[in-house]
């Protein structure tokens, strides 16, 4: 059963933003529902099918040694990633003098200012994004090969912890909350729900590991870890509230959104008096927006992006070296007088439909659940580091399909899958030659 929690929680998680999507506090009227829950269906059914593909191929587990999550890590590579990921995370400061970085004021005043007044953070990073400020092309090649350190702190951190002395743990705990502080500087909410993301998701690796290799979850020896997933749930809420109220953002927005007049806010009055609900209703507007994208996009006519329209990142890339720019031919930019191109969000499959069609998505999702069962089945047979460390990835990866292209559309994700993919695949290769030569 423990094979396969992985795929339950995948499918429960979409079907729920499905039903968010279709009985929510918001109306989407969709212009071609038939199609539009077909295709749905069929996403969810090519995971399962990828994901049951992997398990009936992957043999009878073969553990061979005593080998434990990061116990083949030495303490020199926890300080290499906790340097590397130091780097890229405070490089998210390009406007910051190297003084302010140093500034213990800078970093209780960035905090103060972000719960205080996150509207006025939030406009502040608009007006760098405007001037180009932030805009470094020499510095973004140099930080694809550092980046992939932010995504492995946290895991390490959580694996390793037994082994770390308190100078380590305490350092380590202060370079994974950099990346939280980003957020508070630039009064954006994601950065504080990617920390909870990544605790709890290898804290939730780290318990399935044990009950399948040791028969017990060995809760009491990451009590700590608990409570912070608990205290980053809270304050990721919490944070998600004071972002949208800062910003002063009537629901009566998110239906102008559609030039169509296809959205409504149910309750527009309860959304007004009520700020719980009035979260709420952001909130679900956020998590399934992407879906009312894809709908729209099924209206219009398919041109191959060759490979490159699955990711924004990708296309910005091809442009630089080649200046051929593929955005017209995406479904995102086809749509843009209906629904926009870069202010809205477009799910996942959307992306990757701009490569191979609505109807091709379907073989992707079915790799992607192969994908997901090998690097779990790996993790749970034979104590991949890597595995482990790529399983908050794949979470935040599905927990934004719904909502937009997180993981490929950005460097900083799209840099830490690849590279932590390549890692371990490598160790994927070194974890069979030891089992050969048992």
């Amino acid at each position: 059963m423990l094979y396969f929690i992985p795929i339950l929680i995948l499918e429960f998680y979409l079907c729920l933003t499905l039903l968010v999507f279709a009985f929510g506090p918001i109306d989407y009227e969709l212009a071609t529902p038939v199609l539009f829950w077909l295709l749905m269906v069929l996403y969810l059914v090519s995971f399962c099918v990828g994901f049951l593909i992997a398990y009936l191929i992957k043999g009878k587990p073969k553990q061979f040694s005593d080998f434990y999550l990061g116990d083949d890590k030495s303490t020199w590579y926890m300080y290499f990633i906790m340097m590397a990921s130091f780097v890229a995370s405070v490089a998210s400061f390009s406007t910051v003098s190297v003084f302010d970085i140093l500034n213990p004021q800078f970093w209780y005043q960035t905090v103060f200012n972000g719960i205080v007044d996150p509207g006025a953070q939030y406009r502040l990073k608009i007006e760098r994004f405007q001037s180009g400020a932030e805009a470094n092309k020499i510095l973004n090649i140099l930080s694809v090969f550092i980046l992939f350190a932010k995504s492995l702190i946290i895991p390490m951190l959580v694996f390793m912890w037994h082994r770390l002395a308190f100078t380590m743990r305490f350092l380590a705990l202060l370079i994974s909350l950099i990346p939280v502080l980003s957020g508070f500087f630039n009064g954006t909410n994601k950065p504080v729900f990617d920390f909870l993301i990544f605790y709890a998701a290898s804290l939730f690796v780290y318990f399935i590991y044990n009950k399948f290799r040791f028969g017990s979850y060995k809760l009491k020896t990451r009590k700590f870890f608990i409570g912070v997933s608990i205290v980053a749930c809270v304050g990721a809420f919490s944070f998600f509230g004071l972002v949208i109220g800062g910003r002063g953002g009537e629901v009566s927005y998110i239906e102008s959104t559609s030039m169509l007049g296809d959205i409504t806010v149910i309750n527009r009055s309860l959304a007004s008096s009520n700020p719980i609900y009035y979260a709420y209703v952001w909130f679900t507007n956020y998590l399934v927006q992407g879906y009312y994208g894809f709908s729209l996009s099924l209206q219009q006519e398919f041109e191959t992006t060759f490979g490159f329209g699955h990711s924004v990142f990708l296309m910005r890339q091809l442009e630089w070296l080649t200046n051929i720019d593929l955005t017209e031919l995406t479904y995102q930019h086809k749509i843009d007088e209906f629904w926009g191109e870069s202010a809205q969000w477009h799910s996942l499959y959307s992306h990757l439909a701009n490569d191979v069609h609505f109807f091709g998505v379907s073989f992707l999702c079915l790799f992607i659940g192969f994908f997901l069962a090998r690097v779990w089945f790996s993790v749970l047979d034979n104590g991949s580091f890597y595995g482990a460390c790529l399983i908050p990835l794949f979470v935040l990866l599905i927990f934004f399909i719904p909502a937009n292209n997180q993981i490929f559309g950005f460097l900083g994700t799209f840099s830490s899958f690849s590279i932590i993919t390549l890692l371990w695949l490598k160790e994927g290769k070194s974890l069979m030659t030891k089992r050969s030569d048992l």
